[in-house]
């Protein structure tokens, strides 16, 4: 009797139930990225296990495993899992190839471009340039196994947008010494859905830079491209750039229009030397023109009247973030002259009573709005939630979580969370030192995903489900068909049950303990809304086909 059993696994949660199964089953739509968990137990100590996954196949059509991702999750000491550190505790976080390989990053002296190993600035003050651990980001799984321990298995399955309709069915294939090979049967249900793209900005902070006169953050461009594609992958329509000349904006660009960018490019220094000949690639560059200046003081606010009065000089758009909504006039008001900002950035945390009533009054929702938040802290459900369906909520018409990466000082580790940040000024707050900003963390080629990373994509995939949704229920609705009508009016009475137990009052983002956005809120009934949602847009849709 083999001594591997497989367990079902709450998504996006850490527990295990104790009934085995034979197989995993999910469900998506052509061009949808969708993940699958589950766990793997043993009764006995197993010292190598290999873990590879198949193509997925229905008939003569086929998803090739090269678009099927398989990760062991790694369970590892935090300090918490809040903003600042706090009472240190095991965390599921990492999405590895092998989470027994060493995470050893190190600081050189030489710099991404192997050509040019050092700028002439560098003789003033010699740099260091973080490099990140070598380990594998492709491949099969490896893993050992204690008797009795279990652990999560992730899988990400990138649909094709040409995939047909129809069970694309695969298996998991685990190979130990003990035991030899054993199967695990894929379930994939791909619909006849295509989900629409949502009105919103879906925009991440990226500090990743092609200057190595900027070492904090200097990337090769190999890595650099491959950030900007997993960025894409996951669902994000803008990034911002932290370029300061011209050439590598120009490079910079380039990169990101061959991985498929059309939307926003938020600058955050390249706006300052003549980008005139710069070519956008289609994107739309947005001037970030100053941050959090209400925390910052006098200096902060000069600094934002000049940069925004630079900026309109050349007929440009404008973003500045802001702690607190209340503080916009005093803040953006000099005199008689008004330097709001095109786009305003307001901090969640401070802000959630605006947008609880954002959405409510027409006059509040005249001036763009994003809203951004702290997305290392490992809560998944909490930035799925923040992501998807109360973006949907808000009013709001975009949001940017902070951030891709933003690596520790010269000398500090990104892997160590206790270790003090060196972060502008900004790395002790009221309740102590804030932790490392890793949405995802460096690697040499790439980077490491994780399941907090995971959730910000669940989250956009969420509000092209509830977009797509709402569009087929509008639909409908025009249509004088009774039994159309009664089906839409109790689809859209589930769906406004679940949405109403989303409040933006009760939900927890920074704190230190509490995981999930509700307590009242179960992990799985996120996902069981997104497939209900899937199951209604095809019920609707079929039935006015019958008409």
């Amino acid at each position: 009797m083999s001594s591997l059993s497989f367990l079902p696994s709450v998504f996006f949660s850490s527990s295990a139930d104790d009934v085995a199964l034979d197989e995993i089953r999910a469900l998506g739509t052509p061009g949808e990225m969708v993940s699958l968990s589950f766990f793997l137990a043993s009764s006995q100590f197993l010292a190598e296990i290999e873990i590879e996954i198949s193509d997925l196949s229905q008939d003569s059509a086929v998803i090739h495993r090269g678009l099927l991702d398989l990760y062991v999750v790694k369970v590892w000491e935090q300090a918490g899992i809040g903003v600042y550190q706090s009472t240190t505790m095991d965390v599921a976080e990492l999405l590895l190839k092998d989470d027994r390989e060493c995470l050893h990053d190190h600081y050189s002296r030489r710099c991404a471009h192997w050509k040019n190993p050092r700028h002439w600035r560098h003789g003033l003050r010699p740099p260091q340039f973080y490099c990140g651990p070598t380990i594998r980001l492709h491949g099969p799984v490896r893993t050992s196994l204690e008797a009795g321990a279990k652990k999560q298995l992730w899988v990400s399955v990138k649909i094709p947008p040409e995939a047909g309709a129809g069970i694309y069915t695969g298996y998991i294939t685990f190979k130990t010494k003990e035991e030899g090979e054993k199967r695990f049967s894929v379930l994939l249900e791909v619909l006849p859905i295509q989900l629409l793209q949502p009105p919103h900005d879906f925009f991440m902070w990226y500090k990743g830079t092609l200057d190595c006169v900027l070492s904090q953050h200097h990337v090769s461009e190999r890595v650099f491209e491959a950030q900007l594609r997993d960025i894409y992958e996951h669902g994000f329509t803008s990034f911002s750039l932290a370029e300061s000349k011209a050439h590598f904006l120009q490079k910079a660009l380039d990169i990101a229009h061959r991985i498929g960018f059309c939307g926003n490019v938020v600058l955050t220094g390249g706006w300052r030397l003549g980008i005139e000949s710069v070519d956008f690639k289609g994107m739309t560059p947005i001037y970030y023109v100053s941050d959090e200046a209400d925390l910052r003081g006098e200096s902060a606010m000069r600094s934002h009247a000049d940069n925004w009065r630079k900026v309109k000089a050349h007929g440009g758009t404008t973003m500045a973030s802001i702690l607190n909504e209340s503080n916009v006039k005093t803040v953006f008001r000099t005199g008689k002259e008004n330097l709001t900002p095109d786009i305003l950035l307001f901090h969640l945390v401070g802000n959630r009573h605006y947008f609880a009533m954002r959405s409510q009054f027409a006059s509040a929702q005249e001036k763009t709005v994003y809203y951004y938040w702290l997305s290392h802290i490992e809560k998944p459900n909490v930035h799925r939630v923040l992501m998807g369906l109360l973006l949907w909520k808000s009013g709001a018409q975009g949001v940017a979580p902070y951030s891709y990466q933003h690596l520790p000082g010269r000398g500090s580790s990104p892997f160590d969370d206790f270790a003090p940040v060196e972060d502008e000024g900004h790395s002790k707050g009221k309740k102590g030192l804030r932790r490392s900003l890793m949405t995802t963390y460096p690697a040499a080629k790439g980077s490491i995903p994780t399941l907090q990373w995971k959730g910000l994509s669940a989250g956009i995939t969420d509000l092209k489900y509830l977009t797509t949704l709402n569009a087929t229920l509008e639909a409908a609705t025009s249509r004088a068909d009774p039994d159309l009508q009664n089906l839409a009016f109790e689809i859209q009475r589930r769906v406004d049950n679940f949405l109403n137990r989303l409040s933006w009052s009760r939900i927890e983002i920074p704190g230190p303990v509490q995981s999930e956005p509700y307590l009242d809120i179960a992990p799985w009934e996120y996902q069981m809304f997104r497939e209900q949602m899937a199951r209604d847009i095809v019920s609707l849709q079929n039935a006015m086909d019958t008409l």
